[in-house]
C-alpha cells in the first residue's frame, strides 16, 4: 500500500529539543508560535498568523524507552470519554492508554501488537480500538481491563462504528465486519476484492450507519449500501473506470439533505448520491479528497492530494475558497466555531478562518502529523509524528 507523502526534515536533535521547549515550554497558557520561522515555511506571510487559536498547556511522550522510534506517521487521532476526564490514543509502538485530560497524567496504559492507525471510539463505558496487526480492542474507560478482543483479517485504518448493540470495523483489506459491541461475537461480514493491478492509497472508508443501512466506500472504487442486519448488499456502484491509476472510496460517507450522501472518490472526487439507490445526483471534480467537515450551512471542507484545503457549497454548488499548503500530506479538517484545524506531515497543524480560508496560526514542534485533532469544548488533543501526545486550550 502506498502511504500519504510525507516530506522528512534534516533536523537534528539538538535543534529539535531546543525548538520544542521553546514554541512549547513548560508554564500553562503559554501562546504557540505565531509567526513561522522563515526557514521553516517560506512561503506564508507573517502577517497571517498573528493571530493565535490555540495555546499549550501540557504534552507528554507517547513512547516509553529510547530504543522506540521516535517519528513515525501517526493516523490515529486521540478520542474524548463522555465526561471529558480521559483522553484515549494508541501510538506507533502499540502503545494504548488513558491520559487524564487535564494534566496529561498516564492513568493506564496496555501494550500490544501494533500500531494504532484507527482513531478509538468510545461509548458506555468502553473504548474501542483497532491495530494495524487486525486486532479490535474493547477496554474498560475505567482501569484499561481488557473486555473481549477479534481477531480481524488484516490492519483495522478505520475508527469502529458503534450501531444500537452492533460495532462495525473496515479492515485495509477491502473488508467489513459486523461483531456485537458488549462480546465481540461475530455477526457477519461484507468483503470486496482487492483491486488486481492497481495501488491501494493509505486508508479507508469509516461506514455510515443510518437507517439500518450501511454506507461505504472501498479501494476498487465502489461505494456500497448494506443491511445492517445481516450485511447483505441492497446497492451498489462502481465509480471506477478502467483507466484509473487509482480508485479508491477512502472518505468517510457525510449525509447531506434531501435523501443524499456526499462521498470523496479518489479519481472522481465529489459525489453527492441517493441513499436509496446510489445514483449519482451532482459531483464536482477535484484532486481527490479526505474526510470532511461540514458547518450548518452547508458547506463541506476537505483537504486534497495536492496539498490544498477547499471549502464547497453543497446547495450552490461553487467553491468558496481555496488554500494551498503547497506541500505535505493534509489530514481530514476539524470545524471548531469559525476555525478550520488541519494538521500537516510538514508543517504539523494549520489554524485557518473557516469563513475566508485565511492561515491564523501555525503550531510546528518539527516532526509533522498525519492525524487531525479532536476537539471537545474549549480543548484540543492532538499527536504529532514525534509520538508525542498535545494537550491544548481554545484561547480566543
Amino acid at each position: 500500500m502506498i502511504k500519504a507523502p510525507k516530506l522528512l526534515r534534516d533536523i537534528s536533535s539538538i535543534f529539535l529539543l531546543s525548538f520544542v521547549l521553546c514554541s512549547c515550554g513548560t508554564l500553562k497558557n503559554e501562546k504557540i508560535m505565531t509567526r513561522p520561522v522563515r526557514s521553516e515555511i517560506p512561503e506564508y506571510p507573517a502577517r497571517a498568523v498573528q493571530h493565535s487559536v490555540l495555546s499549550v498547556l501540557w504534552r507528554v511522550p507517547l513512547i516509553s524507552s529510547d530504543s522506540e522510534p521516535v517519528e513515525k506517521d501517526q493516523f490515529s487521532s486521540p478520542a474524548v470519554s463522555s465526561d471529558g476526564t480521559r483522553v484515549f490514543v494508541g501510538s506507533y509502538s502499540g502503545a494504548f492508554g488513558a491520559h487524564d485530560t487535564g494534566t496529561g497524567k498516564v492513568l493506564w496504559r496496555n501494550l500490544v501488537e501494533g500500531p494504532f492507525d484507527s482513531t478509538p471510539y468510545v461509548a458506555d463505558g468502553i473504548v474501542y480500538a483497532g491495530s494495524g496487526a487486525g486486532k479490535l480492542f474493547a477496554w474498560r474507560v475505567t482501569d484499561g481491563e481488557l473486555l473481549w478482543s477479534y481477531t480481524a483479517s488484516s490492519a483495522i485504518d478505520a475508527t469502529p462504528v458503534l450501531a444500537s448493540d452492533k460495532i462495525i470495523i473496515a479492515t485495509d483489506s477491502n473488508e467489513l465486519t459486523c461483531l456485537d459491541a458488549l462480546t465481540g461475537k461475530w455477526i457477519w461480514t461484507y468483503k470486496r476484492d482487492v483491486p488486481s493491478g492497481r495501488f491501494q492509497i493509505k486508508g479507508v472508508s469509516r461506514p455510515l450507519v443510518t437507517n439500518n443501512h450501511v454506507f461505504a466506500g472501498f479501494s476498487d472504487g465502489s461505494v456500497v449500501k448494506l443491511s445492517l442486519d445481516d450485511g447483505s448488499v441492497l446497492s451498489l456502484k462502481i465509480l471506477a473506470k478502467s483507466s484509473d491509476g487509482f480508485s479508491d472510496v477512502d472518505s468517510d460517507p457525510l449525509v447531506l439533505e434531501d435523501g443524499l450522501i456526499l462521498i470523496g472518490s479518489y479519481s472522481e472526487g465529489l459525489l453527492a448520491m441517493s441513499t436509496s439507490d446510489l445514483g449519482v445526483k451532482w459531483s464536482h471534480k477535484t484532486k481527490c479528497v479526505s474526510s470532511f467537515a461540514k458547518n450548518e450551512k452547508g458547506v463541506v471542507f476537505y483537504s486534497t492530494s495536492n496539498s490544498k484545503i477547499e471549502a464547497f457549497d453543497t446547495r450552490s454548488k461553487r467553491l468558496i475558497w481555496r488554500f494551498d499548503a503547497r506541500k505535505g500530506a493534509l489530514s481530514k479538517p476539524v470545524l471548531v466555531r469559525n476555525w478550520l484545524m488541519v494538521s500537516s506531515s510538514e508543517n504539523s497543524l494549520l489554524v485557518l478562518d473557516s469563513n475566508t480560508g485565511n492561515l491564523l496560526q501555525v503550531f510546528n514542534p518539527g516532526k509533522g502529523s498525519n492525524a487531525a485533532p479532536t476537539v471537545i469544548g474549549n480543548r484540543a488533543f492532538w499527536v504529532s509524528n514525534g509520538q508525542t501526545l498535545y494537550g491544548m486550550a481554545l484561547v480566543n
